[in-house]
């Protein structure tokens, strides 16, 4: 319920407040996002657990960080992990190395 309760609060603060704002107030360099699953058909494995993006979900996401940030390699991650680099970009990632990432991401 909280869990909830706090993705709702900032997914309300993201429509109010703009995109380059918020990233003023983040410490991320880079920004990482991490996804599961995309795919336009229901994942059994995913589905009762929780929503998956859609592959049009996918590029959105992507253009939308593209118009705020550049795409970084994960050289550029490991610089920024070893206090290397403060450069601003976003890097994704997935955690599971499931079949219709291959096919679909």
């Amino acid at each position: 319920m909280l869990t909830r309760m706090l993705s709702r609060a900032a997914d309300l603060a993201a429509q109010v407040i703009p995109f380059d704002v918020l990233l003023e107030f983040s410490s991320a360099h880079p920004l990482i996002l991490f996804y599961h699953a995309v795919s336009d058909v229901p994942l059994r494995h995913i589905t009762p657990l929780y929503r998956h993006n859609t592959l049009q979900d996918f590029e959105d996401d992507i253009e939308f960080l593209r118009t705020h940030l550049p795409p970084l390699e994960i050289k550029d991650v490991v610089a920024a992990a070893r206090g290397e680099s403060t450069r601003r970009g976003f890097f994704i990632t997935f955690d599971d190395g499931l079949r219709q990432v291959l096919e679909q991401a």
